[in-house]
């Protein structure tokens, strides 16, 4: 599910899309059904997102952004 989002999303860059938003009803726990994590998801994003591209990350609960704070909060700063 992981590279089929990364693959989409590249897709769309070709097409000359230039802000990506990446939303749902709670956005930190994506990937508990699928052994991956919220932050493993953003860093090959980040591989693939050209520069002048945007990525916007929204709708989230704290109890499981919470666990990756620490990641996250480095990487956006």
């Amino acid at each position: 599910m992981q590279l089929k989002v990364v693959y989409y999303i590249v897709d769309n860059i070709i097409e000359g899309v230039v802000e990506i938003w990446l939303t749902s009803e709670d956005l930190g726990a994506y990937g508990h059904d699928i052994g991956v994590t919220l932050p493993e998801l953003l860093w090959k994003l980040v591989e693939v997102i050209p520069e002048g591209c945007r990525m916007r990350c929204g709708m989230t609960n704290p109890p499981y952004i919470l666990e990756h704070l620490e990641v996250v909060h480095f990487n956006i700063l």
